[in-house]
């Protein structure tokens, strides 16, 4: 049975709502009263400024998105691979009055324009952690993120489950022209330096980590 959340953060309120009730995102926050990996969220609260413009890749159901948008009141574009997590994403920005400041996009990010199939079986419970493999005749449209050609960005958040250097090469004009801060989850060794490997020729190099799944932030240098 869908939930509603209830969740308050400097002063502001907002909510989640239609979260499956047996979803793991969904039970941390229930848990915790607050938003899910509150850590990295808090840091970029403190980091953020009012006019500061975001891309949320794999934004999941909303829950970055809304802290984003509600509490901190900025603009972006939410980007959510999963159709039915979409629909969630979709309300919750919604529910939040956000629709005029922040543009949810269902599609995967990638390197170039594509198609992929998901990948099912062990994302049961715990929809965040869904991939996705390249696939002509996949139902997943993949865009790269340069391609929505943003005149602005101060904040790129990305968890796209193992499309994480993809994405930052889809990105690399946009990165270049604007050097937003990163946030990038690596789920092992491997991950971070390939993503490492990756951005440090655009300048950037990994300076804390955060959340029980490895997330890191690089800045620019």
């Amino acid at each position: 049975m869908p939930v509603d959340v209830l969740l308050q953060f400097g002063g502001k309120k907002a909510k989640l709502v239609g979260l499956d009730a047996d979803d793991h995102i969904t039970r941390v926050i229930q848990q915790t009263g607050a938003f899910y990996e509150i850590e990295l969220l808090t840091e970029i609260f403190h980091r953020a400024m009012p006019d500061w413009v975001f891309v949320d890749a794999g934004a999941h159901v909303g829950n970055h998105t809304v802290f984003l948008g509600a509490i901190l009141g900025l603009q972006g574009y939410a980007i959510e691979q999963d159709a039915d997590t979409y629909a969630r994403l979709v309300g919750n920005i919604a529910a939040n009055d956000l629709t005029d400041s922040v543009r949810p996009i269902n599609a995967a990010v990638g390197r170039d324009f594509a198609r992929a199939s998901g990948i099912g079986g062990s994302a049961q419970h715990n929809s965040g952690t869904r991939m996705i493999h390249l696939d002509r005749g996949g139902d997943v449209q993949v865009i790269p993120l340069d391609s929505l050609q943003l005149k602005r960005l101060d904040l790129l958040k990305v968890d796209v489950e193992g499309f994480e250097v993809a994405c930052m090469k889809g990105a690399a004009i946009t990165i270049m022209r604007h050097k937003p801060l990163i946030i990038a989850e690596a789920i092992n060794r491997q991950s971070f330096d390939d993503l490492v490997t990756c951005l440090e020729p655009l300048g950037y190099r990994p300076t804390r980590r955060y959340n029980v799944t490895p997330t890191y932030l690089f800045e620019a240098v």
